[in-house]
């Protein structure tokens, strides 16, 4: 079933629209949650909750692309439920690899995403593809050595360089970045 197809059920309030977002997205979301959590049954819960919560969420949102907008709430979820399970303790997200090249949090959100977008536009796509795997879909580097047939190191340096690239693209664009 298409995208807009699954939109339009969500938007009539169909519950036929629960089970074709499941069929669709099911594998997409149980990556997502997966590379951040390592425990098969939280992966499993994640994803039964992306379905709640797309239900109760759409309307009224009404996202663009569904799936980046699924696959969004799958990756909070798992970082929800990551944050549940590491209470007290320090956990190690790949996302803390970016915080010295990301602004506050109080930055308006679209003002950051835009600036990421173009950021990301610009690179090799082979190198916005091991960002992306490392920082949205949560990857390790061993994996994503093992996705491009490389070598750790070089991803490891590869991700740093990036890092780095978007710390001063960030600042070109006068969005002020923490000392981290």
């Amino acid at each position: 079933m298409t995208e807009e197809k699954i939109k339009k059920l969500l938007y009539d309030r169909d519950p036929a629209a629960l089970a074709a977002l499941q069929s669709e997205y099911t594998r997409y979301c149980a990556a997502i949650a997966g590379g951040i959590l390592a425990d098969s049954a939280d992966v499993e819960e994640v994803v039964a909750d992306v379905w709640m919560q797309v239900w109760t969420s759409i309307p009224p949102n009404r996202p663009e692309h569904l799936r980046l907008y699924v696959g969004r709430i799958a990756r909070n979820l798992a970082l929800n439920r990551l944050e549940y399970h590491s209470a007290g303790k320090r956990a190690a997200l790949p996302v803390e690899e970016l915080e010295s090249a990301t602004p506050d949090r109080s930055l308006e959100r679209q003002v950051l995403r835009d600036a990421l977008e173009a950021f990301l536009r610009q690179q090799k796509e082979a190198y916005r593809q091991m960002f992306l795997r490392r920082y949205w879909y949560g990857d390790s580097v061993e994996e994503i050595a093992a996705r491009f047939g490389c070598s750790k190191t070089k991803v490891t340096g590869v991700l740093f360089r990036l890092r780095r690239k978007l710390r001063d693209h960030l600042e070109k664009e006068d969005i002020h970045v923490g000392t981290k």
